[in-house]
């Protein structure tokens, strides 16, 4: 700590100030500017403290770092009459801070590291199970054209091909979906934003799975007239509804409703797709968007535990946010909430 005069003389002093390597308290009564004529910084933040400006800065010298603080000293009357200047050795401080942002940061990256491998462990897990049932299949098919075909009539040769061909396609989309979430993980999904027709979307996507996976199930369809063409991702918007229909009707029984409604709130676009399935336990509803989680009641179900993951990542991408409402036994509301916003805005 010390004090000068408008003069620059030193009328205070206590401790040491650097760079001179003695104390203050023997340099009272002499000018700063002949102590420090090389310190050129100094000696403008003196001028300018004498001036009226208060100034805070860290200084560094020989390896030591100061936080320092240079302001106007002014008598009762408010004159100014000098100036007073204080600092502090901190460096054992910021090296402790930066000791800690290094165990914060080694922290992170093992913390990375250790989801990484649970979520290759639980994708190892996940592959094997779900592929073996349709490499069966394609085995067991191949198998009996190899040594029966002579055998078959041209029906029942069409049949086997036929299985191959569909545990192939099942095969492929699997492989598709590991892909795609390996893909979000290191390179994030694109994203383009335009307008498009919702309501022809919903109705092509819906028209699909009553012909193929959701042909037993009871379908309706609600799109509100403000929603039918929105300004958003129609490829993300397309994997959404995919993978929530998919999942409606793999943990719902045949003959029961599926519901997919969409409207505009608030400048929202609200997606939902509600079943009547097996719902989700509540203490899982919070990981059901991790990529390879499977729920403990539908574990033997099929399926790699993707579809929310890629939903997830489609939702986050338009800056938007899901919401789950499931009853163990009675069902599984998802609501998708999206932005809405002009193509020249984003």
């Amino acid at each position: 700590v010390f004090t000068i005069d408008l003069n620059g003389i030193i009328t205070f002093a206590a401790g040491t100030m650097e760079p001179s390597p003695f104390p203050l308290g023997k340099n009272i009564g002499r000018s700063i500017y002949e102590l420090y004529t090389d310190q050129e910084e100094f000696l403008s933040d003196t001028a300018q403290v004498l001036a009226g400006d208060t100034i805070e800065r860290e200084r560094e010298h020989d390896g030591h770092i100061y936080q320092t603080y240079y302001a106007p000293l002014h008598d009762p009357q408010g004159r100014l009459i000098g100036a007073l200047g204080m600092g502090m050795d901190i460096t054992e401080r910021r090296r402790m801070e930066q000791a800690i942002l290094e165990y914060q940061s080694v922290r992170a990256a093992l913390h990375k590291e250790l989801e990484l491998s649970e979520l290759k462990s639980r994708m190892m897990r996940r592959i094997s199970h779900e592929f073996r049932t349709p490499l069966a299949t394609i085995q067991l098919s191949a198998q009996m054209m190899e040594r029966y075909a002579h055998r078959m009539s041209a029906s029942d040769r069409a049949v086997r091909v036929q299985h191959i061909l569909d545990r192939v396609r099942h095969l492929i989309a699997l492989l598709e979906d590991i892909a795609l979430v390996v893909q979000a993980r290191s390179h994030p999904l694109t994203f383009n934003r335009y307008r498009f027709d919702l309501g022809q979307l919903c109705a092509a996507i819906v028209d699909e799975f009553r012909q193929g996976a959701g042909s037993r199930h009871v379908w309706q369809v609600h799109i509100d007239d403000e929603a039918q063409v929105v300004t958003a991702d129609a490829r993300l918007i397309g994997l959404i509804l995919q993978n929530l229909l998919s999942n409606a009707i793999k943990f719902s029984e045949a003959g029961t409703s599926i519901v997919l409604s969409a409207s505009v709130e608030a400048d929202e676009l609200v997606l939902s797709v509600r079943d009547s399935g097996i719902g989700i336990l509540l203490d899982e509803q919070q990981r059901i968007f991790e990529p390879f989680f499977r729920g403990s009641n539908f574990d033997e179900r099929a399926g790699m535990g993707l579809g929310l993951s890629i939903v997830r990542d489609a939702v986050t991408k338009h800056e938007g946010h899901i919401h789950v409402e499931s009853t163990p036994g009675a069902g599984t509301t998802i609501r998708i909430y999206l932005p809405l916003a002009d193509a020249s805005k984003r």
